[in-house]
């Protein structure tokens, strides 16, 4: 089977961590590809995310017709390569203050179009000024090139040219691509042969989410088992991961395995009830919340237990993690929230996820995956407890909590286990 781990990202200063133990599964074929999904929340984090030079995959779904910026191209080239039936558009800017457009594909894959704009305010209703009988060839995918050469600005399509506009100088500056009209769009671009890949979406929030579980139900992943990270996982115990995942591989049942976490309100209930935490004031009383609602507990909400138990965690740590390695599988309650900070499953639970978000007025996957498929399909849940992580904040938390002495703490912490495993 493939192992695929999927983060969705990214805040800069939680991610280092995620970063160096992530490269070292990936070095050690733990895990054989990473898949970061760009869903940060602001510029400083975007360009931090896209500098890290990773191959880039777009997806432009079906139920958003917006335009987002897509690949690093050069001010006189840019290209890409994607797979769609039909409507592959491409918006450019350009030197001269204008705005170039075409759609390859258009009407139901039966010619495409180019228009230009004076001015950088888009107006859909603009005529195009051309249009060719130029199909995308749909199989194997497609590759578009968009050249300033002298005197021209050119667009290719699979090497050949399907529109030549006349113009000296111009150069491009943000491109942005989309498809339309219920055709959904996967472009790449660089080598996307690497095994860690920035993935984006031209859909944001829950509806983001959304797509990446309909993204992942293609049968092209069918072999793949996934373990999915928060982005601020700031602790992953790289000598157990193999363990959780060979157990979901061996299971014959697609069921949801969840990784022993620190700052996760369930799995602190039981971490306290098997002695984790000796000599710790703060209580973890198990979040009473059923059927995805309810009460949450008190940790979910107050940055004092978090960081009470991170401190523990971080002055215990040898302690802690030999407790965890000698713990036992622990099967979940049925049907109560888990906080999927750090979960695993085969691939049958993405077409799972997929069907369930059309059955639930809810877009809330954390929901979807721990209560609705056990309550609709019978997925069990289980806490793997040899697999030690530990999980920054969540947002109630970080309302109130300074992270910055914490994630010293945890950087202090990565940087000894490397030394260790170097010397050892």
């Amino acid at each position: 089977m493939t192992r695929i781990a999927f983060t969705f990202a990214g805040r800069e200063d939680r991610m280092q961590q995620e970063l160096a133990f992530m490269q070292g599964l990936l070095d050690a074929g733990v895990i054989d590809e990473w898949h970061i999904w760009n869903f940060t929340r602001n510029d400083d984090d975007d360009a931090w995310l896209r500098g890290l030079g990773h191959p880039q995959v777009m997806l432009t779904g079906r139920g958003s017709p917006d335009y987002a910026p897509f690949g690093d191209g050069t001010p006189t080239r840019w290209s890409a390569h994607v797979e769609a039936v039909s409507n592959a558009g491409v918006l450019a800017t350009l030197s001269t203050g204008g705005m170039l457009e075409f759609a390859l594909g258009s009407h139901e894959n039966k010619l495409s179009w180019v228009r230009t704009f004076p001015t950088s305010e888009y107006v859909p209703s603009v005529v195009p000024q051309g249009s060719a009988p130029v199909a995308l060839r749909v199989e194997g995918g497609d590759d578009i090139e968009l050249v300033s050469r002298p005197g021209a600005v050119t667009v290719e399509l699979n090497g050949d040219v399907v529109f030549n506009a006349a113009g000296d100088d111009i150069t491009f500056g943000q491109v942005l691509v989309r498809t339309g009209f219920g055709s959904a769009g996967l472009w790449s671009t660089g080598d996307v042969s690497g095994r860690v890949k920035l993935y984006n979406s031209n859909e944001r929030g829950y509806a983001a989410f959304r797509s990446v579980y309909e993204y992942y139900s293609h049968s092209s992943f069918s072999d793949a088992v996934f373990l999915k990270l928060d982005d601020d996982v700031v602790y992953l115990d790289p000598e157990k991961v193999d363990g959780m995942l060979s157990a979901v591989e061996a299971s014959p049942r697609h069921d949801i395995w969840s990784a022993n976490v620190i700052n996760n309100g369930v799995c602190a209930h039981f971490q306290q009830q098997w002695d984790y935490f000796p000599g710790l004031e703060e209580e973890f009383e198990y979040p009473k919340g059923i059927n995805g609602w309810g009460d949450t507990g008190t940790l979910w909400e107050s940055s004092e237990k978090a960081a009470a138990l991170h401190a523990y965690f971080l002055e215990h740590f040898d302690e802690i993690r030999a407790k965890a390695r000698a713990g036992d599988v622990f099967e979940l309650p049925a049907t109560h929230r888990l906080s999927i900070n750090v979960v695993a499953f085969k691939q049958p639970v993405m077409p799972l996820m997929a069907l369930a978000y059309g059955m639930e007025a809810t877009n809330d996957d954390e929901q979807i995956m721990t209560v609705v498929l056990p309550k609709r399909f019978g997925l069990r849940k289980f806490l793997y407890q040899p697999l030690l992580a530990a999980h920054l904040s969540f947002y109630e938390q970080e309302k109130t909590l300074d992270p910055t002495e914490l994630l010293e703490g945890y950087a202090r912490l990565g940087a000894s286990l490397a030394a260790a495993s170097s010397a050892g």
